[in-house]
């Protein structure tokens, strides 16, 4: 079977934070990172569309919980088309969303969290078809300590597979060179995402070196799509820069114009 039949079931995970009363905890936006090349399409399509994925062996449309979480990476380029587009949703756009999982599917099929933790390799285990604050509430106890990844030292739910998750969570992975997203909220889809009405924020290199001009006009673009007001973040790039580094820094930008959202 393929995503469109796998995540249908109902998971151990699933069935056990159905049964706990977690604390409501307000759901957060949904972030895409995408690149200056795909930008042009993207656009002019007003749509994300999904693509073919090796992992779940199907179609799919990624995005993130809460935020833009990076891919570790020493790469550097001179490339603007390399370098990261990042588009926030409002949360209403859940609706549209298939599966959540708690961890990097990619990371957890290829079994690069080491033997410790094999199992999460099969990841339809430990998704969920709804709710992903249950996940918070039950893994990090708040939006704030989500978002920096902080997973709680209580053990809250005692009903397998939690504490296993959990210890996962809390585990330090990074001699094997495993980046944040490791506590990252994968939100998964077969849907379009539309850019109509649905954007809260976008953040874009400044192309100093670049076509400048083009990209403002794309931007102009999108933000015409939206009536509501779309903020945006214009990032400043030299003449090479680290696409991984760029994304941290657009990540915690967006944390600090937006602190009421993780309170």
């Amino acid at each position: 079977m393929g995503f469109s039949e796998d995540y249908k079931v109902t998971s151990a995970l699933e069935s056990v934070l159905s049964n706990v009363n977690s604390e409501v905890i307000k759901p957060l936006v949904l972030a895409h990172v995408t690149s200056y090349k795909h930008l042009s399409k993207i656009i002019s399509d007003k749509n994300l569309s999904p693509l073919p994925c090796n992992v779940l062996k199907d179609d799919v449309l990624y995005l993130s919980y809460g935020a833009p979480f990076f891919k570790k990476s020493p790469h550097f380029t001179q490339d603007p088309e390399e370098f990261p587009i990042v588009i926030i949703f409002t949360p209403e756009m859940h609706d549209k969303i298939d599966c959540y999982f708690p961890f990097d599917t990619g990371a957890a099929s290829g079994k690069k969290y080491g033997k410790k933790w094999k199992s999460l390799s099969n990841i339809y285990d430990y998704h969920i078809k709804k709710k992903p604050e249950n996940i918070v509430s039950a893994f990090y106890g708040s939006n704030s300590n989500y978002i920096v990844g902080k997973a709680v030292d209580y053990d809250n739910i005692n009903i397998e597979p939690a504490p296993y998750l959990r210890k996962f969570l809390k585990d330090d992975l990074t001699a094997l060179d495993i980046d944040e997203r490791q506590r990252t909220i994968e939100c998964v889809t077969k849907n379009q995402f539309p850019l109509v009405n649905k954007v809260l924020w976008v953040a874009y290199p400044d192309l100093y070196f670049g076509d400048n001009n083009k990209i403002i006009e794309k931007i102009k673009e999108l933000k015409g799509y939206n009536t509501d007001e779309l903020n945006e973040y214009q990032y400043h790039v030299g003449v090479s820069a680290s696409p991984s580094q760029l994304l941290q820094g657009i990540k915690m930008r967006f944390i600090d114009d937006h602190k009421t959202l993780f309170a």
